[in-house]
């Protein structure tokens, strides 16, 4: 096992280690839910789960956004997962977390506008540390963070604009990040991204 892998193990087993310490109904969520979020996360997502969400941002970007080649087993995780993360409120939150960072081939992505907003929420309180924790952990030697925050880009942000939804930034940006990459959202609040046209999420409340 090399460093990074031997790392990542011991996160999640620092994240279990959490999660047990909040009540004793965790391990049976853990083995429950492990066999269905890891099929999510590295299926092929089915055409009705993203075709809504995919024309219309087609429609305004002239048909000029594109996918990545193949699904990707990223997770992202969302502004009310990554708060539920850090008050240790949902044990079914440290459960994706904790089987993706065990899995050394996927990514964990934020969207930079929901970090801001789960940071704006908690800021202050001992969560709020246990948050920058979480986004700031970096194995020995390694230059690449725990989490990777998707910057909200220029060019991405007039798509936003043009899509003139009523949901708030942070579901949007999250919900075009997961269609490029073709990946699943982690998410309190799958409706959402439902409502956007984008199936293709988890949801762990």
């Amino acid at each position: 096992m090399n460093d990074r892998n031997r790392w990542r193990s011991a996160e999640a087993h620092r994240i279990v280690s959490e999660y047990h310490a909040t009540g004793n109904t965790f391990d049976g969520i853990y083995r429950n839910l492990l066999p269905r979020l890891r099929e999510n996360r590295r299926s092929d997502p089915e055409t009705t789960q993203t075709e809504g969400f995919l024309r219309t941002v087609r429609r305004v970007t002239n048909n000029r956004f594109s996918l990545s080649a193949v699904p990707l087993p990223h997770l992202i995780l969302d502004a009310e997962v990554l708060i539920s993360y850090a008050r240790l409120d949902n044990q079914t939150v440290g459960t994706a977390l904790v089987d993706a960072v065990a899995d050394t081939s996927c990514n964990i992505i934020v969207s930079s506008l929901s970090y801001l907003r789960a940071a704006s929420r908690i800021y202050g309180t001992r969560a709020y540390g246990r948050l920058l924790r979480l986004m700031d952990r970096r194995p020995e030697g390694d230059e690449f963070p725990f989490i990777d925050v998707y910057e909200l880009e220029r060019d991405t942000a007039t798509v936003l604009a043009a899509l003139d939804i009523e949901d708030r930034p942070d579901i949007a940006h999250t919900a075009l990040l997961a269609l490029s990459y073709r990946c699943v959202v982690a998410t309190l609040e799958p409706s959402a991204y439902h409502r956007l046209g984008y199936l293709r999420t988890v949801d762990l409340s």
